[in-house]
């Protein structure tokens, strides 16, 4: 059967039981010539789509029944949403000319006199489009071209709306996608929309979902273009959850940005006591799954405290040989907020030493342990976070196409590839692995520091493709922030290597229980075989 979306019929036709007013005005005419704001108007046109009641967006859409199609909406909020005329109804409506985010509207509406039905059809638009192609169609009933990827979900909680691309979802660094220029919104400018709007049966919308063909109102608000549906668009689950692989090596190694774990309510991190018992839920149920030997972890309140809640949150009703302790406990951060730490399993291995590096360029200084198990073989493992990208100053460390503070990245990764010579040199012929949140993307001058002075090089890269190899998305694009760095040693030794994509593609509203959503970066892992003359 094919789709003939491009004759879209929104009611069946009839014959019109009048003209709606030789005095009223066409849609077309008062979009050409606008008159001043204030002004009072008698307009007919045809309902493309009703959006009745506070809690959509208060009023409907009229456009013009000729062809090319010209919109304009109208303000109803004084009037019974039921009592609204609805899509292919021919109206004249009498109201006073007004103006909402710079778009223009009708508003103050003193009456409504339906006059018949017609037959309405909704607009090709292929995306991406134009500016002129969008202005033209402002307001009016269109239906989109070709499937369309869901790239972004950081307001589908807050706004209701998901953000859009063309062919493939965006990617930092390469890619194929376009963005499609318009949102898919939900009918509505309320803020925190309940229930979640596009949510699918596992309650959930994944950034690269997709979505069939969509048709709805083409409207600009808020600084964006968007398209509130006028029927629920279908998604096909293109990203479905899964799984970290299982362990290809004796020793698994994780690294996990956490965002703010803090036992002190209302700071930076849980706002009361209930988000935090539910971030702790989700980050103990994954931190379980990843079933880590080590984990370096990043973003927790440099307070032991908050160290100490977490671990005995995972170690709780836990088997005695999946309990996690600290590594560097005793070693002092008199310095930041955060702190990096290193937890570790001593059902498997021991801390035969622990380092802190002092370098004053570190906000969060790194930290370091040379960990043994029971057959004497060893490996070093450091957990490392680099200052954020964001918050540029008005001078200096501004944005110069590798984010801000990228200056400061750079010194922090000369300080850290001289330490980490120095722990090679204490910790010889081992396994020196480096995780953590770099706050730089591969190929940028952090990471080339250390690979060309430190010896540090990507463990992830020969094990994850390309698609897969990102932990964060900012703007809507895929990016890897988290990394996991060897030395020659390391490398030889890596059995396996993945990106957990448990949290970076899930939106911030997601329900029930288990580790989805636990944070806003993705896990990265190594999972190492250290020989026997490694200790």
């Amino acid at each position: 059967m094919k789709w003939l979306w491009t004759l879209v019929l929104i009611a069946a036709s009839g014959a019109a039981a009048a003209d709606c007013g030789a005095s009223a005005q066409t849609v077309r005419t008062l979009r050409a010539e606008p008159p001043e704001e204030g002004s009072k108007v008698a307009v007919r046109g045809v309902v493309g789509a009703a959006f009745g009641g506070d809690r959509r967006l208060d009023g409907f859409y009229l456009q013009s029944a000729e062809k090319p199609p010209a919109g304009v909406f109208v303000y109803t909020p004084d009037h019974d949403p039921n009592a609204l005329p609805s899509a292919g109804d021919r109206v004249r409506v009498q109201a006073q000319v007004g103006a909402y985010q710079g778009r223009l509207q009708l508003e103050w509406v003193a009456g409504i006199e339906r006059c018949g039905r017609a037959r309405i059809t909704a607009t090709p638009l292929q995306l991406p489009a134009g500016p002129a192609r969008l202005t033209a169609l402002e307001d009016t009933l269109v239906r989109t071209r070709g499937e369309l990827v869901v790239t972004d979900n950081r307001d589908l909680g807050r706004f209701g709306v998901l953000h859009l691309a063309v062919g493939a979802r965006l990617y930092q660094q390469g890619g194929r996608g376009r963005p499609a220029g318009v949102l898919l919104d939900d009918g509505s400018h309320t803020r925190q929309p309940r229930p979640v709007p596009f949510l699918g049966e596992t309650g959930t919308r994944r950034i690269g979902d997709r979505t069939a063909p969509v048709t709805g109102v083409l409207d600009y608000a808020f600084g964006a273009w968007r398209i509130h549906p006028v029927e629920p668009p279908h998604f096909t689950n293109a990203n479905p959850r899964r799984r970290p692989p299982g362990r290809e090596g004796a020793w698994r190694l994780a690294g996990f940005n956490v965002e703010n774990y803090f036992v002190t309510l209302g700071s930076r991190g849980a706002e009361d006591a209930g988000t935090l018992r539910r971030q702790r839920e989700r980050l103990v149920a994954a931190v379980r799954t990843l079933d880590a030997d080590v984990l370096a972890l990043q973003e927790i309140e440099n307070r032991s405290a908050a160290v100490a809640d977490l671990i005995a949150a995972v170690n709780r009703d836990a088997p005695p040989q999946a309990h996690y302790s600290a590594a560097a406990a005793g070693l002092a951060r008199e310095r930041g907020v955060i702190r990096t730490v290193l937890l570790y399993r001593p059902a498997r291995l021991t801390v035969r030493d622990v380092w802190l590096d002092s370098a004053s360029v570190h906000d969060r200084p790194p930290v370091a342990a040379h960990f043994v198990d029971g057959s004497g073989r060893g490996a070093v493992v450091a957990a490392v976070h680099f200052k954020s990208r964001g918050g540029c100053p008005s001078r200096g460390e501004r944005d110069t196409g590798e984010g801000c503070w990228n200056g400061r990245r750079t010194a922090q990764a000369r300080a850290l590839a001289r330490w980490t010579r120095r722990l090679q040199r204490e910790a010889t012929a081992v396994p020196v692995v480096v995780l953590g949140d770099l706050n730089a993307y591969p190929g940028e001058a952090p990471l080339r520091v250390l690979a060309d002075t430190g010896g540090l090089e990507d463990l992830l890269a020969a094990s994850v493709s390309e698609r897969e190899r990102y932990t964060y998305v900012y703007d809507g694009r895929a990016g890897l922030l988290d990394h996991a760095l060897g030395n020659r040693r390391a490398r030889t030794v890596r059995q396996g290597a993945a990106v957990w994509h448990v949290n970076a593609d899930e939106p911030a509203v997601i329900a029930g229980e288990g580790p989805w959503r636990s944070a806003d970066h993705d896990p990265v892992i190594v999972d190492l075989f250290v020989p026997d003359n490694g200790g």
